[in-house]
């Protein structure tokens, strides 16, 4: 037996699923960075000389790696990991469904030339001033793999989605200008969308593979 093979392959098996696992965090952080700027620009109108579709273009490199290392991991040692394996391949979908939302958030720039406040906007200001922090919520609770944390996390998520729809229920039955109206609908749509996919990588901490996304409890 080739003991030094032995090692050198479960060592490298050790670094490449950390590695997966560090790319999966390194993602959420610039999803959230991307967060950030996109509603500034939209809400704000606020000049920024970052390229929103750049970092969009290394959130999706950054998946096809994250793929290419827990391949060659399985590769290595099929046997070994496998849950894990699939959870992170599947969270990353999540994360860059994240990255495509922001850039979703500054197409609607397109629509409008004027700083978005008063009424519905303002109530999507709050619920960007309660999103911003689960995304660092996020990245410890991948970290630190705390179920309070994630528990914790997936209610708050749970909780801002049911706000967006409880308030795009209450654009149909009122009477704004269309374009205010169309704005804040895509943007409540975007906002429960957002909070969906964060609540869907906390589970990942806490839920059986198949039930990545669903509360426990839930049938």
């Amino acid at each position: 037996m080739n003991m030094f093979g032995d090692v050198w392959k479960f060592w490298r098996k050790e670094t490449l699923i950390d590695k997966a696992e560090e790319e999966v965090e390194r993602m959420l952080v610039i999803a959230k960075d991307m967060f950030h700027i996109a509603m500034g620009i939209l809400l704000d109108m606020k000049e920024s000389q970052t390229d929103l579709y750049k970092m969009d273009r290394g959130l999706n490199k950054i998946q096809m790696d994250v793929r290419r290392k827990i391949l060659e991991h399985l590769s290595i040692n099929p046997a070994m990991d496998i849950t894990a394996s699939l959870i992170l391949i599947t969270i990353v979908v999540d994360i860059e469904r994240l990255g495509d939302y922001s850039k979703n958030l500054v197409d609607l720039t397109h629509k409008t030339n004027r700083v978005l406040k008063d009424g519905y906007f303002n109530e999507i200001r709050k619920l960007r001033q309660e999103t911003e922090p689960l995304f660092e919520k996020t990245v410890e609770v991948i970290k630190e793999k705390n179920a309070d944390e994630a528990r914790e996390e997936m209610q708050h998520c749970t909780e801002l989605a049911k706000r967006c729809e409880e308030l795009l229920d209450n654009l149909f039955s009122d009477s704004l200008a269309v374009q205010d109206a169309i704005l804040a609908t895509l943007l409540l749509r975007y906002l429960k969308r957002i909070a969906s996919h964060l609540k869907n990588v906390a589970s990942s901490v806490i839920n059986p593979f198949a039930r990545i996304g669903y509360k426990p409890g839930d049938e």
